[in-house]
């Protein structure tokens, strides 16, 4: 083998356990088991498909459309924690550093240096939850189906 020489640690055996796993198998869906295939070519025999219960999992074409609303409720939440959470990263870390200024392991020079740096990163996170924000509203609005209802128009129209 070509790794008799190496001493590997557990974590490397497995990724090396993995990578040939990967190498030589390739997933049926068919057959619902690993076919030994150290080419990498997908089998050309034709098989009767399997039914496993009307639950096709691997058929896409009967999957349904996220709602907009959800893809933007997953943006506005990210937003929110983009507000909030550097806040308190922030705080927490100016605190350990203003204990490090009083206890004299750190310049005043250096406190300043990282007290700016804190305010540079909070002011550019909330500049991208901003953007996220708005770009989830923006999203949610140009989903909304604006034209009216042809009932509407005939209403109208009298």
């Amino acid at each position: 083998m070509a790794t008799e020489g190496l001493r590997l640690n557990g974590r490397e055996k497995v990724v090396l356990l993995l990578h040939l796993i990967q190498t030589f198998y390739i997933w049926d869906p068919h057959y619902r088991m690993p076919i030994i295939d150290p080419v990498m070519e997908p089998t050309t025999e034709k098989t009767e498909p399997h039914y496993d219960g009307g639950n096709n999992s691997h058929n896409n074409s009967h999957r349904k459309k996220m709602p907009p609303w959800r893809i933007a409720w997953v943006g506005i939440t990210l937003a929110a924690l983009l507000w909030i959470a550097p806040n308190i990263y922030f705080k927490k870390s100016q605190q350990f550093t203003e204990v490090e200024l009083q206890a004299g392991s750190m310049s005043q020079a250096d406190y300043d240096a990282i007290t700016l740096s804190h305010a540079r990163y909070s002011i550019a996170y909330k500049i991208i939850a901003a953007v996220l924000l708005l770009a989830s509203i923006l999203y949610l609005i140009s989903q909304l189906d604006m034209r009216p209802k042809p009932r509407q128009i005939t209403e109208h129209s009298k």
